[in-house]
């Protein structure tokens, strides 16, 4: 038995039969390809947050029309906006959005909830939504797919949303 480029070179019996075995140990290249997926999901969730961010309406005197960005009156929206990725030994998920559930306005300590974002989102009875993730997830999506590598690749991008416990698809 002798080795050659990392397989085993075997002969056997009186034939002289030949076989070449190669070893593939995937764990390394795992790792390797999780960390590029990983470092990839990140720079799509920070590309969105950073779109979601900054298509807020900023310094208009009048509130956004419904289907619109929301307005940005105080920042704390913009403020809040983030992304996350987590891992898992099945996948790897990214998310962008609020998810604190209270901030405190530093100027004066007065403590607001957090959940408006998900009425701007989705609406209220008293108000129109202004979606600005279903907007930033549109307008980001063509890119999104590049990042990932999508596109004949065979990986697919889908997106779903959690919004106060009802989940959808997009």
């Amino acid at each position: 038995m002798a080795w050659h480029g990392g397989g085993k070179l075997q002969q056997f019996g009186p034939m002289g039969s030949m076989n070449v075995w190669v070893d593939f140990k995937p764990g390394p290249v795992i790792a390797v390809i999780d960390a590029t997926i990983h470092s990839r999901m990140e720079q799509a969730m920070k590309l969105a947050s950073e779109t979601a961010k900054e298509n807020m309406q900023q310094g208009l005197s009048f509130p956004s029309r419904p289907g619109d960005m929301p307005r940005a009156d105080s920042e704390m929206l913009i403020r809040n906006i983030e992304y996350k990725v987590f891992d898992s030994p099945t996948e790897i998920v990214g998310a962008f959005g609020v998810f604190k559930e209270q901030d405190t306005y530093p100027e004066n300590g007065k403590v607001v909830d957090l959940i408006y974002a998900l009425y701007l989102e989705t609406g209220t009875a008293r108000m129109d939504p202004r979606p600005w993730l279903t907007l930033t997830v549109a307008e980001v999506w063509d890119q999104w797919q590049q990042i990932l590598g999508c596109g004949g690749g065979g990986m697919e991008v889908t997106s779903t949303f959690a919004l106060g416990g009802r989940e959808g698809f997009i």
